[in-house]
C-alpha cells in the first residue's frame, strides 16, 4: 500500500481549478465577441493584458504580481518575481537577474558577463584585434585568452600559468603554495612554501623574504625596505632619488614615525593616535584617538570629527556632515557637470536632489517603509514621476532589489510620463491607464471602462459579457458581444 496516496488528490484539484478559471476567462472573451484581445483584460490574479496603441506597448501578467511580460519598442522584458528579471539594454544588450545577487548575465554588442556567486564567472569582450575571454570556476579552474597573448590556464592548486591578472604580467605555480613565481616588468619573484620563503630580482634591485623573521627589498635610487619579526619591526627609506627622501620606522602597533624634509607623521598605539604635519604642502591632521576625535586641513579641504556625535568635511567640490553617526547625513556636491544635495536619516528617510548642467533634474524622497517618490524633469526627454506605497527597499541605490521584489510588496503604484501614466491598486489588481487619446480603468472580473478623448465611453461588466457605450454619435447595449439595442 502506498503511503503517499492520501496526498495525491490536492494536485489534481488545484490543476482543475486553474484550468477551469482559465477556461472561464477564454469563454468570456469568446462570448464577448472579440475576434482578438481587447486593449484591456483584467482577470486578476489569473491573467491580465493591456495594450497601448500609441506607444506601442503590450503587457501580459499571470498569477497576480508574479509573472510579467512587457513588449515595447526597446524590446521585451520578462520577470518571474522574485527569481528572474530580464530586460533590454542599449547597444543590443540585455541584463538578466537570476536569484540576484547569486547570478547575473549582462550582454551587449561589445561584451558579455555572467556569474554565479561565488563560484562561476565568465566574460567575453570584443577588442579591435579579436575577442578576449575568461572563465573562472572558483577556486579550482581558470582559463583566459586574448589576442596577442599566450593562453592562461590554471588548475588550482595543481598547476597554472596565467597572464595579466592580479597586477602581474605572468603568474606560474605548481602544487600551490609549494611553489609559485610572478613577473611584472623586469622584476621576477620566486616563492617556495609561500609565504615563508621568497626572493626577487630585477634590473635595478632585489629582495629576500624568510617570513616572519626577515624580509628585505631594494630598488636602486628608489627604496630600501626591511622587516623583522613581521608585523612588529619595519624600517623603510623611500623616494631616494627625489628632493624629499623619507625614512620610516614602525614598531607595530606601539610607535612609528615617517619623516622627510618639512614632513613628519608620528603614531602611537596605531591606529588610535596619529599626528601628520607637512609644511611644504600645508597639511595638518590629528586624531586623538581615532576614530573618536580628528581634525585636519589642507589647501583642498578641512575636516573635523567628534565621533559618533558630529563630523564635517569641506572640500573644493564636496561639503559633508554627519550627526549621531550613522543616522543623520547631509551632503552637497557641486562640479562643472552636476550639483547634488542629499539628506539621510537612516534607515527611515532619504531626500535627494540632482541637477545636471544639461538641465536634467531628479528628485527622490524615500520614507522607509511607508513609500517613495521620484520626479525626473528634462528639457530634452519626457518628464517622469513614480510613487510607490509601501516601499520596503532600504537601499534605494540598489535598483536590482526593486526589479525583483517591488511588485510583491507594492500595494499602490502611480507612474506618469508626460501626458501618459498608470496607477495600480492592491498589487496591480485594480488598474487605471491613460494617455493623450484614451483612458482605461478596470476592476478584476467585474468592471472595465474605456474613455476616448472625443467623448466616447465604453463600459463593460464580467469581462465584457455585458456592456454599453455612450458618445457624441450615440450608444448601445450589448450582451455576449451582441448588440441588443442602441440610441
Amino acid at each position: 500500500m502506498r503511503l503517499d496516496r492520501g496526498l495525491t488528490p490536492s494536485r489534481p484539484v488545484t490543476i482543475r481549478f486553474l484550468a477551469a478559471a482559465v477556461g472561464v476567462v477564454l469563454a468570456a472573451i469568446g462570448l464577448s465577441g472579440c475576434a482578438s484581445l481587447p486593449d484591456e483584460l483584467n482577470a486578476w490574479p489569473i491573467v491580465q493584458f493591456s495594450r497601448d496603441r500609441q506607444s506601442p506597448r503590450t503587457e501580459t501578467r499571470f498569477v497576480g504580481p508574479l509573472v510579467r511580460v512587457r513588449d515595447t519598442s526597446e524590446g521585451t522584458t520578462v520577470a518571474v518575481h522574485p527569481l528572474v528579471h530580464s530586460r533590454p539594454e542599449p547597444d543590443e544588450g540585455r541584463d538578466t537577474l537570476i536569484a540576484w545577487p547569486l547570478s547575473r548575465h549582462r550582454v551587449n554588442a561589445e561584451r558579455s558577463r555572467f556569474h554565479i556567486l561565488p563560484f562561476v564567472m565568465h566574460r567575453t569582450q570584443k577588442l579591435a584585434d579579436g575577442i578576449r575571454r575568461s572563465f573562472l570556476l572558483f577556486p579550482l579552474f581558470y582559463s583566459a585568452s586574448r589576442p596577442g597573448r599566450p593562453h592562461s590556464l590554471a588548475v588550482f592548486p595543481l598547476f597554472g600559468r596565467v597572464y595579466d591578472i592580479l597586477g602581474r604580467e605572468e603568474i606560474r605555480f605548481a602544487l600551490f603554495p609549494l611553489y609559485f613565481e610572478t613577473s611584472v616588468g623586469s622584476r621576477r619573484s620566486w616563492n617556495v612554501l609561500w609565504p615563508f620563503f621568497g626572493w626577487s630580482r630585477s634590473d635595478r634591485g632585489h629582495g629576500t623574504r624568510v617570513w616572519p623573521f626577515f624580509a628585505h627589498r631594494e630598488k636602486e635610487g628608489e627604496l630600501e625596505r626591511t622587516a623583522l619579526l613581521w608585523p612588529f619591526f619595519h624600517a623603510h627609506r623611500d623616494r631616494l632619488s627625489t628632493s624629499r627622501p623619507s625614512e620610516l620606522f614602525f614598531f607595530f602597533p606601539f610607535v612609528g614615525s615617517n619623516r622627510a624634509e618639512g614632513y613628519s607623521h608620528i603614531t602611537f598605539l596605531w591606529p588610535f593616535f596619529g599626528f601628520i604635519r607637512d609644511d611644504v604642502d600645508d597639511v595638518h591632521v590629528t586624531h586623538v584617538p581615532w576614530p573618536i576625535l580628528q581634525w585636519g586641513h589642507t589647501p583642498q579641504w578641512d575636516r573635523f570629527r567628534f565621533w559618533p556625535f558630529y563630523g564635517s568635511y569641506d572640500g573644493e567640490q564636496i561639503r559633508n556632515r554627519f550627526y549621531l553617526w550613522p543616522i543623520f547625513w547631509k551632503r552637497h556636491e557641486k562640479t562643472p557637470e552636476y550639483e547634488r544635495d542629499s539628506f539621510l536619516a537612516l534607515p527611515f528617510f532619504r531626500n535627494r536632489r540632482y541637477e545636471a548642467a544639461t538641465g536634467d533634474t531628479l528628485r527622490e524622497v524615500h520614507c522607509w517603509p511607508v513609500g517613495s517618490y521620484e520626479r525626473f524633469e528634462s528639457p530634452t526627454a519626457p518628464d517622469r514621476t513614480l510613487v510607490s506605497i509601501p516601499d520596503l527597499n532600504p537601499f534605494k541605490e540598489v535598483r536590482e532589489i526593486d526589479r525583483l521584489y517591488s511588485p510583491l510588496w507594492t500595494v499602490y503604484r502611480h507612474e506618469t510620463q508626460d501626458t501618459s501614466g498608470e496607477a495600480e491598486f492592491f498589487f496591480g489588481a485594480v488598474r487605471n491607464r491613460w494617455n493623450d487619446e484614451v483612458e482605461h480603468f478596470s476592476i478584476p472580473w467585474l468592471y472595465g471602462s474605456r474613455k476616448e478623448r472625443g467623448g466616447r465611453v465604453d463600459r463593460s461588466l464580467l469581462l465584457g459579457l455585458v456592456g454599453w457605450t455612450n458618445g457624441p454619435e450615440g450608444g448601445g447595449f450589448r450582451i455576449a458581444g451582441q448588440r441588443l439595442f442602441g440610441w
